[in-house]
């Protein structure tokens, strides 16, 4: 593997370790990492300081009183007999399996914390002695498929007509079938964005007017599955397979 592509992947690593997304065996192998590797130490620290300073900046979500009834329920089901989940004693097997579980519960219990997963990896980091980027993105979002970890960073910077997508993988898409992703605001039809690539890599897409202009509304992302044959579409018609909020940096 090329040098670029080793410190690629630590910093990858290190990202997902401070997110908690890493899976327990890679988890663990991270801090393995950790005890004799100063490059992976300095990728933690740099990822902590800040996802730190972005958790700062983004406005407090709070979750709806169903999503805490539904974690409730969720511990209840998985927590040994006599465990007091109401008193936080949650055991030592709760806290081995606390990372599936939160990963199922992400979207609805945390947008804020998924959302500055997106502006990570979205803010990419300078070499020592390059010119400073033109901005940091203002809108983050990520769309995430939990069956197979798949996730897809978007961000774009303000006044922009244009949209970074960073696919972070390979995403399985049937013959005959593409992936569309559309701008939902909160109060408006969706609008087509085009299609959303399921090949890893990174991607631009462009913006209309009507979408830049938009982005500082309350707004999510959705992606269909359609037809690959049909071309002229304006609404979803095939199936709904991801929605994500927008989120709007407030620093």
């Amino acid at each position: 593997m090329a040098e670029s592509e080793t410190q690629h992947a630590m910093t990858l690593r290190a990202a997902e370790y401070v997110l908690g997304t890493l899976d327990a065996e890679d988890a663990r192998a991270f801090e393995r990492e950790l005890s004799n590797d100063a490059g992976a130490r300095a990728e933690l620290a740099y990822w902590e300081h800040r996802l730190g300073a972005l958790g700062l900046a983004l406005a407090p979500v709070q979750p709806p009183a169903s999503v805490w009834q539904r974690i409730a329920a969720a511990m209840d089901a998985d927590a040994p007999p006599h465990a007091n989940v109401a008193s936080g004693d949650f055991g030592r097997r709760g806290r081995r399996s606390g990372t599936g579980f939160w990963r199922g519960l992400a979207v609805a219990a945390s947008v804020a914390a998924i959302v500055m997963a997106a502006l990570l990896f979205g803010s990419s980091r300078q070499p020592e002695g390059a010119p400073a980027s033109s901005g940091e993105p203002a809108y983050a979002s990520v769309i995430y498929d939990e069956p197979t970890g798949m996730s897809w960073l978007v961000t774009a910077e303000a006044g922009s007509h244009e949209m970074s997508v960073v696919a972070m993988g390979d995403y399985p898409v049937p013959e005959g079938k593409t992936l569309r992703i559309w701008f939902k605001p909160e109060q408006g039809e969706p609008v087509l964005l085009g299609k959303l690539p399921h090949a890893g890599g990174k991607y631009k897409m462009k913006l209309s007017d009507t979408v830049a202009q938009a982005m500082d509304q309350p707004a999510r992302l959705m992606v269909s599955m359609e037809d690959a044959t049909r071309e002229n579409i304006n609404t979803p018609a095939g199936e709904l397979m991801w929605t994500s909020p927008i989120a709007r940096h407030t620093g």
